[in-house]
């Protein structure tokens, strides 16, 4: 949460989709946030971490709702900058 408040501080224009467990962590994750920026966009996708199938469904979600082409891009591109000189060995790619 301390990253969320950090970028909303920033921009608090800027739409963020956080992953909680539950409600509960989900209604005061979203009072302290709008603490900090009261018109900030805000929605959770649930997810136990723990549970493989669920992360598979969160990742799902995710996906369904917003465009990660973009982003899946620019990590590669970043990968490939960043290996060229062999600085560092590329991660897999997201799928």
């Amino acid at each position: 949460m301390a990253l969320a408040g950090r970028l909303l501080e920033r921009d608090p224009t800027i739409e963020l989709c956080l992953t909680v467990r539950g409600q509960r962590k989900a209604d005061a994750t979203r009072e302290a946030l709008l603490a900090i920026a009261p018109r900030a966009k805000l929605s959770f996708v649930f997810v136990d971490l723990a549970r493989p199938h669920d992360v598979l469904r969160a990742a799902a979600e995710l996906r369904a709702k917003y465009d990660l082409t973009a982003l899946h891009s620019a990590q590669r591109s970043c990968c490939k900058r960043l290996t060229r000189g062999n600085l560092v060995r590329a991660p897999r790619a997201l799928s």
